[in-house]
Parts: C-alpha cells; sequence; structure tokens
C-alpha cells in the first residue's frame, strides 16, 4: 500500500491489536470508518482487532486512517499492553468473552459487536404479505415516502420529538446563514428531515429564492474548497468560471453579495460529511466567515454518521478546534421510547387506510419498544432504535406473520424475527 506512514510490523504469530483497539475507541474510530475507507468487511476488522487474526496491511491501513483524520499514531500503537497476554492468531475467544477495556461496559464494547447481532437486515416484503394485510405496496421501502414524480411526501414524513428540533435548527441554519452539523448512525432519518427542513425553509424564504447547493463530488475524502466553489458558480452564475484561484474566490464573495442584497438565500449543503478532510473541514468555517455587515453570505450544514462528531469534538481532535467553535453540532437520535407506535401508522398511511393495530397487536408494539430498547445492564447489545432498524424489523414480522397464516403481528412473531429462530422466517420468499 503507497503512502502513509509505514506501519510496525508484529510478528505473523504473535499480534498485539489491543492497544491499537483501545486506542481507536479513545478516538471514536468505529469499524464502519475501517470498512467504508479501505472496503475490508465488519468480520475481517473485527477479527483483526479482537481476536488478532492477520490481515495483510492491517497496521497500515489503521495508521493510514489516523494520519486521514489528522490523529496522532503512537509508536508504541502495536505493542503489547502491561499485564496483557500476547494472542497468537486463532486463540482469541468469541467476542462476548473479549476482555473489556479499562473503565469499559459491555454498552461500550462497540468495535467487538457483530453488525448481524446489532442491525435488522433489509427485507423483501412478499406478495403474499401485501395480500393478507391490505398493503398495494411496501410502506416501509425508502420508495414510499416519494411520489409518482420522485418528490418526497412531506406531508408524510414522521418526526420524532427530537427530529423537529433538529429540523428547526437546520431550517434557521439555511435562512440565517448558520453554521450546523448533524450527525447520527445510518438510518436515523437524516435525509428525509434534511428534505423536510429545506421545504420549510424555502417557504420561509418566499417570494424570495432558497438555492440549496449539494457538491456532486461523491468521493467525499477528495473534495477540497476548489471543488466547492467551482460547485458554488456554478449552480449560482451563467458567468464562466475563473481558472485562478484569487479570481475564483472573488467572483464567489461577489456573487454570494449580490445574491444577498437581493434578499435571497443560498446554504450549502454536505451529506457523508465525516468524510471530509480536516483541512477542508477548516476551509469550509472560513468560507462561512464571509459577512455583509453582521449576516453571513452563506449558510452551511453538514450531514454525517456519528464520526463527523467526532471530528468536531476538539478533546479528540484539537486540530480542528476552531471549526468546532463555530459549528453548531447536533446529534440525531433515534426515537424515543413511547414513539414506535406512531412511526408505523404514519408508514401503513403511506398506502392506504390500514390501521396500525389491525396489523400489529398492540402486544407487538409494545415487544419492539421493550427489545429495542437500550439495556440497563450487561446483556444482549442493544440494536439502535431507527427508522431504517424499524422498517426492518415490521417488514420482516409482516412476512413471518404472512407464513405462519396469522392475519396479526402478535408480540411472539416479533421476538421470533429478532432472535431469527423461526422455522417460518424460512418460508418468506416462498408466499
Amino acid at each position: 500500500m503507497s503512502g502513509g506512514r509505514p506501519a510496525t510490523k508484529a510478528p505473523a504469530a504473535a499480534i498485539n491489536p489491543f492497544r491499537a483497539r483501545r486506542y481507536l475507541e479513545d478516538k471514536g474510530v468505529s469499524l464502519g470508518a475501517l470498512v467504508a475507507r479501505f472496503g475490508w468487511s465488519a468480520t475481517t476488522w473485527s477479527r483483526f482487532l479482537n481476536r488478532a487474526r492477520p490481515l495483510e496491511g492491517g497496521t497500515a491501513m489503521v495508521e493510514r486512517l489516523l494520519e486521514e483524520r489528522a490523529i496522532e499514531v503512537p509508536p508504541d500503537l502495536w505493542e503489547p499492553e502491561s499485564g496483557r497476554t500476547v494472542v497468537a492468531p486463532g486463540d482469541a475467544p468469541a467476542h462476548r468473552s473479549t476482555p473489556l477495556m479499562s473503565g469499559q461496559t459491555k454498552k461500550d464494547q462497540v468495535l467487538t459487536t457483530p453488525y448481524s447481532e446489532v442491525f435488522m437486515l433489509a427485507q423483501f416484503l412478499s406478495d403474499g404479505a401485501r395480500r393478507r394485510f391490505g398493503l398495494f405496496n411496501n410502506p416501509f421501502a425508502a420508495s414510499a415516502l416519494y411520489d409518482d414524480e420522485g418528490q418526497p411526501r412531506l406531508d408524510h414524513i414522521f418526526l420524532s420529538r427530537a427530529q423537529a428540533s433538529v429540523r428547526l435548527l437546520l431550517t434557521q441554519a439555511a435562512t440565517g446563514g448558520g453554521f450546523s452539523a448533524v450527525y447520527g448512525p445510518p438510518g436515523t432519518g437524516k435525509t428525509t428531515l434534511r428534505a423536510r427542513a429545506m421545504a420549510d425553509a424555502a417557504a420561509i424564504t418566499e417570494p424570495h429564492r432558497l438555492v440549496v447547493v449539494t457538491p456532486a463530488n461523491i468521493e467525499r475524502r477528495k473534495m477540497e474548497l476548489g471543488h466547492i466553489v467551482m460547485e458554488l458558480l456554478r449552480e449560482l452564475t451563467d458567468d464562466a468560471v475563473p481558472q485562478a484561484t484569487n479570481a475564483r474566490d472573488a467572483k464567489l464573495e461577489a456573487v454570494l453579495l449580490r445574491y444577498h442584497k437581493d434578499r435571497h438565500r443560498i446554504v450549502l449543503l454536505i451529506e457523508d460529511a465525516h468524510e471530509l478532510r480536516p483541512e477542508t473541514l477548516k476551509d469550509l468555517k472560513r468560507l462561512h466567515e464571509g459577512r455583509h455587515g453582521f449576516m453571513p453570505l452563506l449558510g452551511i450544514i453538514l450531514i454525517g454518521q456519528p464520526d463527523l462528531g467526532v471530528k468536531l469534538d476538539p478533546a479528540r481532535n484539537p486540530l480542528l478546534t476552531e471549526v468546532a467553535l463555530r459549528a453548531v453540532k447536533v446529534e440525531l437520535p433515534a426515537l424515543a421510547e413511547g414513539e414506535i407506535r406512531s412511526y408505523l401508522a404514519s408508514r401503513l398511511a403511506l398506502v392506504g387506510d390500514r390501521h396500525v393495530d389491525h396489523v400489529f397487536a398492540p402486544a407487538a408494539v409494545a415487544e419492539m419498544e421493550r427489545l429495542l430498547a437500550t439495556p440497563k445492564g450487561e446483556g444482549q447489545p442493544s440494536r439502535p432504535r431507527t427508522p431504517l432498524v424499524l422498517n426492518n424489523l415490521a417488514v420482516g414480522a409482516l412476512n413471518c406473520a404472512n407464513a405462519r397464516g396469522e392475519d396479526l403481528v402478535t408480540a411472539e412473531t416479533v421476538k421470533d424475527v429478532l432472535a431469527a429462530k423461526s422455522p417460518a422466517l424460512q418460508a418468506w420468499g416462498a408466499a
């Protein structure tokens, strides 16, 4: 592998990843970040970091990711911790017996919990289940939130109490030139919430324009300020974009000032912002400093996964303190206790008039609330109470109930789907 700091190689017979694992946890670097950056599966990384299984180039990849995030790479990263036995490949126990780090609880063992135990996998709603429950389409599919023209059905988007607060924050950032960063795990509803907030902001801005600029560069890790300035100019003016950097910057300032004087509002919205490089985040802060009087010329909204919150935590990333002090950061939480029934009802309303109690028994909803609750002590790892997890659980329960010939999803069905122990689960696709 080219680039990055040369790795300190450990002998194949005595890999010592435990200090590195603890360091990654302390810095908020998740398995998902390693998977997204280098492409190996979560299982492979878990075996490397938790069970000392060999992974070619593993040490180099970990160090490279730390460097890309402006996190110091300790010289003793791969040396054995004091008092810890060296583990030979294949000798480590299963993840449930992996020793806890100092001060950790079972809940904190993020890196040691396989994805299959935490996330419900996506399911296809069978034709039989749709017929049995009177659903002409899958209400829990992402496509159900959009009309035939591909526009979001804003009036049907469910917002939890916490999401309503974040919606207001995003709306204010768009209309008032704020600098906001919203982050949360996959499936918390960040994208749909963004659509709702931008619609609100456009309504507030009328009769003037709200222009939302979303850079098209898919590889956020390669995005630089020059790309962003070019995207802004292409969206805001038909004039030729200057090639020289200084001329480009001056052109953008003039265009933003003209829009501001005409009472239009511009917002730069970047999704997957957790992948942005530290240098780019610093440049965004400087871009936001453009003012007309005391009013910012440009609003900036960053949306990403939890790694974005880690990057903007000055205790973990002192190099980004100047950005963290100016960006309003908010974590988008999962659904609160008692909101699952309302969420299920809102999704069923997308495809008909079926009442939630005629599809999911009250005891089934209560079982979902119980099984998706954060554990109070040791035991099974908690599953995120996110819309995505709930969508997959609901579809799985509908398929399972249909396979069993049941006209109502019961608490027992929900329990069996989460435990994945029902023989009826094998018949989903056949019904």
